[in-house]
């Protein structure tokens, strides 16, 4: 018996020809989509909402620094010291979050800074 063997190219598979003929094709079907996010600062404080979580459990909605009962993603000073986080996190315009005690604590989340 002669077979022909032919490569579907639209598909993954083989057409093997011979008196019965069949089809042995595995089609893969897929969708890609796509998702686009707005970025958000609820308190206006130069730092994204979604970068307010010093614990980084990747969760904002759990992190008040201060205790005073307003989420950090909320709060206009972060740490309570009567300084607005807009005013204390970059002073120097560098694009790092500013630690002028050097404590390993953002000055912005440090009350004793």
């Amino acid at each position: 018996m002669d077979k022909e063997s032919y490569l579907c190219p639209q598909a993954w598979g083989t057409i093997l020809l011979d008196r019965v003929q069949y089809l042995n094709i595995h089609l893969w079907f897929f969708s890609v989509s796509v998702y686009t996010t707005n970025e958000s600062d609820h308190d206006n404080d130069g730092i994204l909402s979604k970068n307010e979580d010093p614990d980084g459990d990747g969760n904002p909605l759990n992190d008040d620094t201060d205790s005073d009962g307003i989420l950090n993603l909320n709060d206009f000073d972060d740490d309570g010291d009567g300084i607005l986080t807009f005013n204390e996190f970059d002073k120097d315009k560098d694009g790092i979050a500013d630690d002028t005690d050097s404590d390993g604590i953002p000055d912005y989340l440090d009350s004793d800074s």
